[in-house]
Formats: C-alpha cells, structure tokens, sequence
C-alpha cells in the first residue's frame, strides 16, 4: 500500500478558517469576469495599451 502526505494546517483558531472559508465562497462567483474590474481602469490621460508610457 502507497503511503500518501498529508498536510495539517496549523491554525488554532477554527472560527478563523470559518471566516476564511465563508469569505473565500462568497468571493468565488466574482472571481472569474471577462472584463476588468473598475479600479483597474485607465484614468484620464493614462495609455491604456502602455501604462508606463
């Protein structure tokens, strides 16, 4: 029989996790968009194919 690794985090606080969890789903539905989030967009007078131009 193979043996297999396992990894145990090492967190405490199990209503931390809980959190991490809750908010990681509720994030997941956002996460993949074919368009980009406002605060990415190109200001007035920013090159938007060269931003550090």
């Amino acid at each position: 029989m193979a043996s297999m690794a396992a990894t145990i985090p090492s967190l405490h606080a199990g209503e931390k996790w809980d959190a991490y969890e809750a908010a990681r789903q509720a994030m997941a539905g956002h996460l993949s968009s074919n368009t980009v989030a406002p605060r990415y967009a190109a200001g007035p007078g920013v090159n938007a194919a060269c931003p550090s131009a």
